[in-house]
């Protein structure tokens, strides 16, 4: 079950994610199917994708949908125990959420939600009140939490005003029914 959920999980947020971006004002620098290089330069060897022995645009170029799966597995779903959440609604919108603005933020989002000590580390209390929270409201609640974020940033942060309209729409797309 759980590795079907992860299947169509990251699925979606490839959609989202895309191909090849070389942005210069995008906050995530080159990416490809939301891989930057930023991220595969701190894995190490793992990130030579194209094996010359190093990690450079090249790897960045050289990545496909199925050569991202490992990385969103270890990087992005395992550590937001993404596989213990029991209303898969929310869980998409924090899956999502995480790979977008990170791990730390997705989490700290749910917590504060959740009014629990936000740590931004998904524990087993936080496990615990996420699964008990309101399987029809609380996805709803998060994804608007998401959205609030991201128009935060941008008022912070005015050049990132291009990105918001692409933010704001992944975060009202990214459903699947609980």
């Amino acid at each position: 079950m759980d590795a079907l959920r992860f299947a169509a999980f990251t699925k979606l947020v490839l959609v989202h994610e895309g191909g090849l971006s070389l942005n210069p004002r995008d906050p995530g620098g080159a990416t490809n199917y939301g891989i930057s290089l930023r991220y595969l330069k701190a894995m190490g060897l793992l990130g030579d994708i194209d094996h010359d022995g190093d990690v450079d645009i090249d790897d960045i170029r050289a990545l496909t949908p199925e050569l991202t799966l490992p990385f969103y597995k270890s990087s992005f779903y395992n550590p937001m125990r993404i596989g213990d959440f029991t209303n898969a609604a929310l869980a998409i919108q924090v899956y999502d959420f995480g790979v977008n603005a990170g791990c730390y933020r997705a989490i700290k989002t749910l917590q504060q939600l959740l009014k629990i000590e936000p740590d931004g580390k998904m524990g087993p209390n936080t496990i615990h009140f996420t699964n008990m929270a309101d399987w029809q409201s609380f996805p709803t609640l998060y994804r608007m939490e998401r959205e609030d974020f991201y128009r935060l940033l941008v008022k912070k942060k005015p050049s990132l005003e291009e990105f918001l309209k692409g933010w704001i729409n992944r975060a009202e797309h990214c459903i699947i029914k609980p």
